[in-house]
């Protein structure tokens, strides 16, 4: 994992990341209502929130930062030591397939769904000609990857207004999107899911923003570690100094 100085320099509370946070909402707020989705996970047999459990969805770090704001300012410090956990645990495991680190497997809820991301919102009713390329260039990717988990969009989600959200809206939202993020300070060339760019899974927005570039070095060696015991060692080893800086009387 490449880290960039984006990450240090621009925080939850600068003043472009709160005209962003702005332009966010007025954005989300563009894309349709949904229902489906809370149904069927409160149903018996239900679908038990898969989506969240077995993906986790890429986000741009204007956005990351926007709902990270509202975590460390309203959340338990144990609360927040966890997501650090379940990020730490992501990255260094090595598995194709990887939750959700704001995904609450007890409850079967996300944890900061009134600030979720583009991509979660638009997940499930994504125009079917943009969303099947993705997914058989993935199916492609992982052919051969015994652990990977690909699923097409979720079918059970539809709009509430019954509306199709079609190619044209989500080249809008997603141009939108993109100046949003060019606007907080982040390089033209870095605004991708490359290697180095600001559209990151959660796991990685968190542990770049929140741990030092040395640690971030350590753990891409950790990551080879064939022993699995002895990684999650580490990353023990790991917490108990974040727990330690962040409950510094304890």
């Amino acid at each position: 994992m490449q880290t960039f100085g984006f990450y240090k320099t621009i925080k939850t509370d600068s003043p472009k990341q709160k005209k962003a946070c702005s332009k966010l909402h007025n954005i989300y707020n563009q894309i349709p209502d949904t229902e489906g989705c809370m149904d069927n996970i409160e149903k018996k047999d239900g679908c038990k929130g898969w989506c969240c459990m077995y993906q986790s969805p890429q986000l741009l770090y204007s956005e990351f930062l926007n709902l990270w704001h509202g975590i460390m300012k309203d959340w338990e410090v144990e609360d927040i030591c966890d997501v650090i956990e379940k990020s730490l645990n992501n990255y260094v495991k090595g598995t194709t397939t990887k939750g959700c680190v704001f995904f609450d497997e007890n409850t079967k809820m996300c944890r900061v769904h009134h600030k979720r991301p583009y991509n979660c919102r638009i997940y499930g009713i994504t125009p079917e000609e943009e969303f099947a390329p993705r997914l058989a260039r993935m199916k492609e990717a992982y052919k051969d990857v015994v652990d990977a988990v690909i699923k097409d969009q979720c079918h059970l989600i539809k709009t509430a207004d019954g509306k199709e959200v079609t190619a044209e809206d989500t080249d809008t939202w997603w141009d939108k999107l993109v100046e949003i993020e060019r606007g907080i300070g982040i390089p033209k060339d870095n605004v991708n899911d490359d290697m180095g760019g600001s559209y990151r899974t959660p796991h990685d927005h968190v542990l770049l923003y929140m741990l030092p570039d040395a640690i971030m070095q350590k753990l891409q060696e950790i990551r080879f570690i064939d022993n699995y015991e002895e990684k999650m060692g580490i990353v023990k080893q790991y917490m108990d100094a974040v727990r330690r800086s962040m409950f510094p009387n304890e």
